[in-house]
């Protein structure tokens, strides 16, 4: 396993940015390091004077400054913190953005919220076999326009250069492309991702992958097979299962009646889980493209609840995967790959609410992606801070935290911290800031974003009582 590494200082995402102008890249590692103090907070707050918010306009305001140049600091760390690991997931997914009030130059319609704009964001996440986050290594933006799917063919959309569903593909080839000779890449995409086309991409060009599949596949026939072409769920559910699990359900509360039938609500339960797997051969869709391969050869792994209790959806994964299953290891090793994927779910949330992104008061969809650009690291520093206290409670405080934040936080009157305080102690003491009680749970994103920003004010006057003190780190 790696050695572990303190948290970097959020300016080292920004420090090398190329921006035109050295007077440009100091304004952005500025406006980042304020930001990261109050990631919750407006521009307004989170500057330190009228003319620090005039500069954080104009830098966000400026068409000469590009939001991939500001990401690009990042995505270089990324990809030097993931050569530390031998394989490294990449997690794929979107996200929708959703902005409100007075209308912003460029954003479209949001189809599931009536009269809604905003845009989406196609993001891929490094996460270490860990699970710990390494950072983002590229991500796409796009809009809809008001023209609905009925009013153009399928065959048009599909030859549409800027077709969204092409995103999946074009992120996984651009990841590759910056992975050339680091560690190995698995590919790791939920449902929305269950494409013939992409999945014959993707073996294509020989790239690893584990795609939770969505709808169930006809399998290509045996020679000779005249009968109704078999299903996969029903030729997986004859299976004898190598290897179970007890895992612990949280809790899901009800969602929009759209997704509910994708996501019912549910109680928190523990679950007895059951694994099998298979080489299987699919069958072409028949509305596909004839270029496509007639068929493809796929490992499959279902993961399923054969006794739910009354009332309750079972639990059940179909994972399509191009990694090896000899193994009752290599299946579980596949699944684990798999649960890796609600980190990028962690991710978004504290960029909508860690980071307050949709309340984002900016005029435009340039300004808002140049915005995005500086938040993608701050996003991620949170996450990794939680994420350590929750896959490395041991880890000492100072990993992640700076020497005024561990002095604030152990003499605090109630419940000073221990000088050799962990990094999950040092986290929990940030929530109570916020409000957090104890015997309530894991701090929420909305609670540590409180506590994070009271201990930054905090740090303000602590800093200003050490005159002698230049360096806090």
């Amino acid at each position: 396993m790696p050695e572990r590494q303190p948290i970097p200082a959020i300016e080292d995402e920004f420090s090398d940015a190329s921006l035109g102008d050295p007077r440009r890249t100091q304004r952005l590692v500025t406006v980042a390091a304020g930001l990261a103090q109050r990631p919750s907070g407006s521009f307004p707050e989170a500057a330190e004077s009228d003319a620090a918010l005039e500069g954080t306009y104009r830098l966000l305001n400026n068409e000469a400054v590009k939001a991939e140049a500001i990401f690009a600091v990042h995505q270089r760390r990324s990809r030097q913190r993931a050569q530390a690991h031998e394989q490294v997931l990449v997690v794929h997914d979107t996200t929708t953005f959703t902005f409100e009030g007075e209308p912003r130059k460029g954003l479209g319609p949001i189809l599931h919220k009536h009269g809604a704009r905003g845009f989406f964001a196609h993001v891929a996440l490094l996460v270490s076999p860990q699970r710990q986050p390494l950072g983002v290594i590229g991500y796409e933006h796009f809009c809809r326009t008001q023209q609905s799917k009925s009013k153009r063919s399928r065959k048009t959309r599909m030859a549409d250069p800027e077709n969204e569903n092409k995103r999946w593909w074009n992120l996984v080839h651009k990841t590759q492309q910056q992975l050339p000779h680091g560690p190995r890449a698995l590919h790791v995409m939920d449902r929305e991702a269950d494409s013939y086309a992409l999945l014959a991409q993707l073996q294509e060009h020989q790239y690893s992958f584990v795609i939770r599949l969505c709808s169930d596949r006809v399998l290509a026939p045996v020679d000779g097979d005249t009968e109704e072409p078999l299903r996969l769920s029903q030729w997986m559910a004859s299976l004898e299962h190598v290897a179970e699990r007890d895992v612990q359900l949280q809790k899901r509360a009800s969602k929009l009646p759209k997704t509910r039938k994708i996501h019912p609500p549910r109680k928190d339960r523990k679950a007895r889980l059951l694994i099998s797997a298979a080489s299987v051969q699919i069958q072409r869709p028949a509305r596909l493209h004839q270029d496509a391969p007639q068929t493809l050869s796929l490992n499959v792994v279902r993961v399923y609840e054969p006794d739910p209790p009354a009332n309750e959806d079972p639990v059940q994964w179909t994972l399509l995967t191009s990694e090896p299953i000899e193994t009752a290891a290599d299946v579980e090793r596949i699944v684990d790959a798999y649960r890796c994927r609600w980190v990028i779910e962690e991710y978004f949330k504290a960029l909508k609410t860690g980071c307050a992104f949709e309340k984002r008061q900016l005029e435009s969809l340039d300004a808002l992606l140049r915005a995005l650009a500086i938040f993608i690291p701050i996003a991620w520093r949170l996450l990794l801070l939680r994420s350590m206290a929750h896959q490395q409670p041991d880890t000492p405080a100072d990993f992640a935290l700076t020497k005024g934040q561990l002095a604030i936080l152990c003499t605090r009157p109630k419940h000073p911290l221990a000088p050799n305080a962990t990094v999950a102690q040092a986290l929990l003491a940030i929530a109570a800031l916020g409000g957090h009680i104890k015997n309530n749970g894991a701090p929420g994103w909305q609670t540590l974003g409180r506590g994070f920003e009271k201990l930054l004010w905090m740090e303000l006057g602590w800093a200003a009582a050490q005159p002698q003190t230049s360096d806090q780190s």
